[in-house]
């Protein structure tokens, strides 16, 4: 990943710190201060000519400061000649006003949109937009992340007992869903009316939440009114045990004098918001997204997909746990053996036919749970089917993912099968259709298997990046003897070194790879860092810059006087 770049705003340093932690890159030097009268003072410090820049800001409060700062930044990196930017913003502001709810108002989070746009901006990298049609207000990709996956490992670490996932308004239910189903949870909902601008009145709780633990989930948490009035409703409903989660901690006002008066348990926020000194409570548990985020700049840079990220927001992850469970019992030392093929006999999909196909048959399908597929055969033609989502989701999350085989049963027929391509919806991440291929057990075939670097360089203790030129190598062998991944112990590297194809440890008794020898796997680079053209005058510690001001000489000044 020698050609990414990735920079911060002043925003939220210490999420960008763990995201290039994550991802093994320098986070990029910028000098960014403020002059005297409050204007915006940028520089990039090193070369992004020809580069993929990630920019990470998010609009927090102070929502205004950082959104300029994140256009002048924008702006730099593009008369810079960066080959691409995007601007990560883990945060959106301006996201609530997003219709005209009213007379005579703006709908500003279009405008945010406009002015990125802009500014030059290639791509836009968020996440828990308030709205998901917002991503229509943009003519550029948005790539729209959830942090339910983050936030359901945590309520798995907890003792809840008969839960209940509360939606705190209408617009909340899909969300609050989402969770219930992975959880395994029943699911209320808030009846609110607002009477003023960030304050709601709790009308009642459509639902059932008597002697249960109750997690209230939302987008965000800004001045903490409704999760109030929410805790009084769900107590008087008879609530057990209480507690809230929400992607954005804004915390804005009176949220934290309210949200320790509460009788809140625990309150789960995570980091796209930095949470200071003084909003800091007991109660309030934050959760990271740097791994999340890090992800999908790695996807967008190198052009996978970013879709993989969704399946954990929008499937049954008790189902895909235990698919898990059962392929990792049939596997040893990462390869499945003939033997474990057999047992996994133990995974079985049942299918139907399916008698009406086209555009509105497959949303009457989906409404009603299921997904439509397509199985393609040897020497059959094709066949459209019907699955449950569920089952492809315990495929596609366990350990080998599309190239797990399982049994497939349709009627009286049981087939050995692989998925050979499945698709997501962009924005909600829900299956939508999947198309499955037959295979024979001692039929070679061939399979795109995962490169998985061990250890880290020593190139990379000494300030080198490690770039993963190839991560999956296409490799010819029976459906038994397909492993996992293919390890390469990267730990022995300088910097300068290379690992090629031919350096791979495969068992060549049982399959062949089909890729180059020759081809570069992962070499260990130099930090491409160039220094600065123009000389700095180094300033004191903590002196503002002060805007240039041209004065005029005594003699210019006296001759515009006579004239």
């Amino acid at each position: 990943m020698s050609r990414l770049k990735v920079f911060s705003g002043s925003s939220n340093r210490d999420l960008a710190r763990e995201i290039c932690h994550h991802l093994g890159v320098p986070l990029g030097k910028v000098k960014l201060k403020n002059f005297s009268d409050g204007e915006i003072n940028f520089q990039v410090l090193e070369n992004v000519r020809g580069r993929d820049v990630f920019v990470i800001q998010s609009s927090c409060p102070p929502v205004n400061q950082n959104i300029m700062e994140l256009l002048i930044m924008i702006d730099a990196f593009k008369r810079a000649s960066a080959k691409r930017i995007t601007a990560v913003m883990p945060y959106y502001g301006y996201a609530r006003q997003d219709r005209k709810d009213q007379p005579r108002v703006p709908i500003s989070a279009k405008v945010v949109a406009d002015l990125l746009t802009a500014v030059g901006v290639h791509r836009v990298l968020t996440m828990d937009l308030h709205a998901g049609q917002i991503q229509g207000f943009f003519n550029i990709p948005v790539d729209h992340l959830f942090a339910t996956p983050v936030i359901l490992d945590h309520l798995r670490t907890l003792n809840l007992r008969s839960l209940c996932v509360v939606s705190p308004d209408a617009g909340g239910v899909e969300r609050a869903r989402f969770i219930a189903k992975n959880v395994g949870s029943t699911l209320a909902v808030i009846d609110k009316r607002r009477v003023k601008e960030n304050e709601a009145e709790v009308m009642h709780i459509i639902g059932d939440v008597k002697d249960r633990d109750v997690l209230i989930v939302d987008d965000m948490v800004d001045t903490a009114g409704t999760m109030v009035r929410a805790t009084d409703a769900l107590r008087a409903q008879g609530a057990r045990r209480l507690l809230a989660a929400a992607t954005h901690a804004v915390l804005s006002g009176p949220a934290i004098e309210r949200l320790d008066n509460t009788d809140f348990e625990e309150i789960i926020v995570t980091n796209t918001i930095p949470l200071p000194e003084e909003k800091k409570l007991d109660k309030i548990k934050v959760l990271s997204v740097a791994r999340l985020l890090g992800e999908a700049i790695k996807s967008i840079h190198e052009e996978t997909s970013v879709s993989r990220l969704f399946i954990g927001y929008s499937g049954d992850e008790s189902a895909s746990e235990e698919a898990e469970r059962q392929v990792t019992a049939t596997e040893s030392e990462g390869r499945r053996s003939p033997q474990g093929v057999e047992n996994m006999g133990e995974l079985i999909i049942e299918a139907e036919r399916r008698s009406t196909t086209g555009k509105n048959a497959n949303r009457r399908m989906r409404a009603a749970g299921k997904m439509p597929a397509v199985i393609y055969g040897r020497k059959t033609e094709a066949i459209s089917l019907t699955l449950d989502p569920r089952d492809v989701l315990r495929v596609l999350h366990s350990e080998a993912g599309q190239n797990t085989i399982f049994k497939l049963k349709l009627g009286e027929d049981t087939s050995d099968v692989l998925i050979r391509e499945f698709q997501l919806d962009p924005v909600r991440g829900h299956l939508l259709h999947a198309d499955l291929q037959t295979i024979a057990l001692d039929e070679v075939r061939t399979f795109d298997v995962p490169i998985e670097p061990l250890g880290t360089p020593e190139g990379v203790k000494l300030g080198g990046i490690l770039d993963i030129v190839l991560r999956q190598i296409e490799l010819e062998c029976l459906p038994g003897d397909l492993p996992d991944n293919i390890e390469i112990d990267v730990s022995a590297l300088e910097i300068g070194d290379t690992l090629r194809v031919e350096d791979l440890q495969v068992d060549t008794s049982k399959m062949t790879i089909l890729a180059d020898p020759d081809l570069v796997v992962v070499t260990v680079v130099p930090p491409a860092v160039e220094p600065v053209e123009e000389e700095e005058i180094p300033e004191e510690e903590g002196v503002l810059a002060e805007p240039e001001v041209i004065k005029k000489g005594k003699e210019e000044e006296e001759g515009e006087e006579s004239s």
